[in-house]
């Protein structure tokens, strides 16, 4: 399922827009409502980036793709 049109995602990293994006088609097109986080290479900085900005933003796509 693509994203629809909108304001970008506002996530700072590039790599935390992509895992946003994945996981919110996840959650919108398939109905997924659980993940398994496993972090390769720099494993503080990573938790942190999905805990502080991919999950954030993927409740922030979810909650405008559920209402729109």
């Amino acid at each position: 399922m693509a994203r629809r049109p909108g304001p970008s995602p506002r996530t700072a990293s590039g790599s935390g827009w992509a895992w946003a994006a994945e996981l919110t088609d996840l959650v919108v097109g398939f109905g997924m409502d659980s993940f398994v986080f496993w972090a390769e290479g720099d494993q503080e900085r990573q938790l942190h980036l999905f805990a502080e900005e991919v999950v954030p933003e993927v409740r922030r796509q979810v909650a405008m793709e559920r209402r729109g």
